[in-house]
Order: structure tokens, then C-alpha cells, then sequence
């Protein structure tokens, strides 16, 4: 198992933008590494970090497959990728389904973030069950973690933590004009929080579906395409699309009567044309700008979600070996068949017309005899206390 990583820590953002990709581009990556004849493949995109997971291709390098297609030097970004190799593969993936890898500490996007990227490739057909089981358990090990351990003083989204700037900046938000462009999750969520703030707030959309289409509740709406004007009328500006371009340039805010003094952009891609920062009077924030800050509190809550982590790679690493060995337990099984069909039927002469219940009885019984037998010298009573406990506890569950 493989994994390779470009995020936050490791490379800024106007390098992560050339690796970044939409969820249709998503999928036309996983559709080509299929065709390349990768194995199993889950590529997870989000604003802070772009991450490829293969399983089954030891001699591909993850890096060549991901740059390929993006016109970037690969001896260049060689250098900004983090490499991972079995464990430390699997350990990274439970951090980051975690939040210990996210530049806003425990956010709760990166959980879905990660759910999602693993649907895709499931959609696409390019995982198997050996990522699709990683990815299931560290969202598993994600949603057990943010239930049982509480990180205080910590912003749970990159929203949260935007406005947290903006009143950093600007002081009292209430009755502040704030123009939210996208209509995402992210943007939903920083809507939602300024209006909470006392912002009146206006969202773009690009359509509208009855039913459907989702805007937090006393925010007001508008045409993307009229977002220029809203603009001039709006104090500041939040913009977090999937959009590959830009939604503001400089030249749309260069020729507005009124400029807002602040413009912060969620997206990789950037939404906001950096030079829109060079306009005086005006401050643009971008994703980067955005982070947290820890206390002994909070790593104390890092080291008990550290144990969650820990107990989440015991399991996959006990399934792993059980599915290395999916021949040999086959094998098992039709020999324990042979042995007691021969020992029921051939040797003993018990009629099939028994009492199936009685059949059965000495099916299990043959079979266990001749399991424990034949592993003798490997068993011990403890195995065997142990395995009666498990078979307690699942009859305790059913």
C-alpha cells in the first residue's frame, strides 16, 4: 500500500492549486489509472491537501500517475510530496479522517471530505476491499474520536475559523454587509455563522432548484452573475466555489465606486485573483491565512484521539492479514468439508436423512475436533478460552 501527500505543511498554496482537482476531475483520474491498470485507487482533493492511495501497484510511483495529466515538473513537486508505505499509509489516512492533519485542528469537513472521496472511487470502480475497507474505518475511527474526545478552543471548519478573522479585523460584525460567494458546504456554513454574527448577508447562486437548492435561513440571495454589483454594496467578501477560475479579478473590483476592505477566499483553486490585494485599502486572506493554535488541553485531547487512531489500526491490520489470507482459508474450509463428509458419511454411515438439527450438531463437532487436532501444537487454552469468549459476545450482540 502506497500514499503520497501534497497539503498545507508541506507546499503553499499556489503550488497545491496545480494539484488540485474538482470531483469530476476526481473521477476522470481514477477513470484513467484504471485504464493504466492500477488496482485499487481512492484520490482525496480538498483545500488544504490533494492525496492518492494505491493499493496492489508497489512498483507505480504515485507521484508520475498524479502529475501526469497536470502539466506539472514532477522533479520539481518530487520534492513537496510526502511519501507513505503500509503502516505509515495507514496511520496518515487515520490522521487525516482525524483532523490531526488539518490546518484548522479536529475541522468537521475533512470526515465527509474523506467519506466522499472514498464513494467516488467507489462509484468509479477504482477501489477494491482493501481501500474501501481502510477508508470505512477511518471514517469510523473519525466519528468515534469527535464523540468521545471534545478539542475546546479549536474552530470546527475552515468557516468558523473566517470568521473568527473577520472579527479579528474588523471588530463588532452586527449590521456589517457580507456577501458569501458559493453556495457549498462551506459556503452554507460561513453564511449561516455571519448571519448568526448579526451580518446581513447575501449568497450567490448559479441555480436554483425548488426543493433542492439549500440557503441558511435569513440570508438573502442573488444571481452569481450579479455578484460584481454586490460586491460594491457589501463590506467584505467570503467566496468558496469549486470553480476552476477566478470569481473576483482585480478588474471587477478596480471599477467599483465602493470597495470592500476585506476579501477572504476558502477554495483551492483560489476564487479571489490574488492581485485583488494589491488594491490600496484593500486586505485579501486566503486559505493559508487561516490556522489554530494549541494548548495543553488540547493536546490532551490529541493524545486520547491518538488511542482511537491506534485501536482502528489493530483492526485493519488484524483484517488485512485475515484477507492476505482469503486463499488458505478456502482451502480450510474444503478440507474440513472432505473430512467430515468421509468421517459422517463414508466411515460412520450416518444417513443425510437424519434429523438435520442432529446433522448439524456433528458437522460442527467433526469439524472442530479435526481443526484443533491438526493445529495441536499451535494452540493454546488460552486461544481457546479467548474464542469462546468471542463466540459469547456475538451471541450477547445477535
Amino acid at each position: 500500500m502506497q500514499g503520497l501527500s501534497i497539503d498545507h505543511h508541506s507546499a503553499e498554496l499556489r503550488l497545491r492549486e496545480a494539484l488540485s482537482f474538482t470531483e469530476t476531475q476526481v473521477r476522470e483520474e481514477l477513470s484513467r489509472l484504471k485504464k493504466a491498470g492500477v488496482e485499487e485507487a481512492v484520490l482525496l482533493s480538498t483545500c488544504n491537501r490533494t492525496e492518492l492511495y494505491l493499493y496492489g501497484e508497489e512498483d507505480s510511483e504515485p507521484g508520475a500517475l498524479l502529475c501526469a495529466d497536470r502539466q506539472v515538473d514532477i522533479d520539481f513537486y518530487s520534492d513537496l510530496f510526502q511519501r507513505y508505505e503500509g503502516e505509515a499509509a495507514v496511520h496518515h489516512l487515520m490522521e487525516v479522517a482525524c483532523g490531526l492533519r488539518s490546518q484548522i485542528l479536529c475541522e468537521d469537513q475533512i470526515i465527509t471530505q474523506v467519506k466522499t472521496a472514498a464513494a467516488v472511487a467507489r462509484e468509479e470502480k477504482a477501489s477494491g476491499p482493501v481501500l474501501e475497507t481502510l477508508f470505512r474505518m477511518a471514517v469510523t475511527a473519525a466519528k468515534k474520536a469527535k464523540t468521545e474526545v471534545q478539542v475546546r478552543a479549536v474552530p470546527r471548519s475552515s468557516a468558523a475559523q473566517a470568521v473568527e478573522l473577520l472579527r479579528s479585523v474588523c471588530g463588532e460584525l452586527r449590521d456589517k454587509k457580507a456577501l458569501v460567494i458559493g453556495n457549498g458546504e462551506i459556503g452554507r456554513l460561513c453564511a449561516g455563522l455571519l448571519r448568526d454574527a448579526g451580518c446581513a448577508v447575501t449568497v450567490t447562486l448559479r441555480t436554483y432548484r425548488h426543493g433542492e437548492t439549500v440557503v441558511p435561513f435569513g440570508c438573502r440571495t442573488v444571481d452569481y452573475k450579479e455578484r460584481v454589483e454586490e460586491i460594491g454594496r457589501s463590506d467584505f467578501v467570503v467566496s468558496a466555489t469549486t470553480s476552476p477560475h477566478f470569481t473576483v479579478t482585480k478588474a471587477m473590483v478596480e471599477g467599483l465606486a465602493r470597495v470592500p476592505a476585506i476579501f477572504v477566499d476558502l477554495a483551492v483553486p483560489r476564487d479571489i485573483e490574488p492581485e485583488v490585494g494589491a488594491i490600496p485599502g484593500v486586505s485579501c486572506y486566503n486559505i493559508d491565512d487561516i490556522g489554530s493554535d494549541g494548548d495543553d488541553e488540547v493536546l490532551g485531547s490529541l493524545q486520547k484521539i491518538g488511542a482511537v487512531i491506534e485501536k482502528y489500526e489493530g483492526q485493519f491490520r488484524q483484517w488485512l492479514e485475515i484477507h492476505g489470507s482469503a486463499e488458505e482459508i478456502q482451502s480450510v474450509k474444503h478440507r474440513l468439508v472432505e473430512k467430515v463428509k468421509n468421517a459422517l458419511i463414508y466411515k460412520e454411515e450416518v444417513s443425510l436423512s437424519e434429523d438435520p438439527v442432529t446433522l448439524i450438531e456433528l458437522a460442527v463437532e467433526k469439524a472442530v475436533d479435526s481443526l484443533i487436532f491438526a493445529a495441536k501444537d499451535e494452540i493454546s487454552g488460552d486461544f481457546i478460552r479467548l474464542m469462546d469468549e468471542a463466540l459469547k459476545k456475538q451471541e450477547d450482540r445477535q
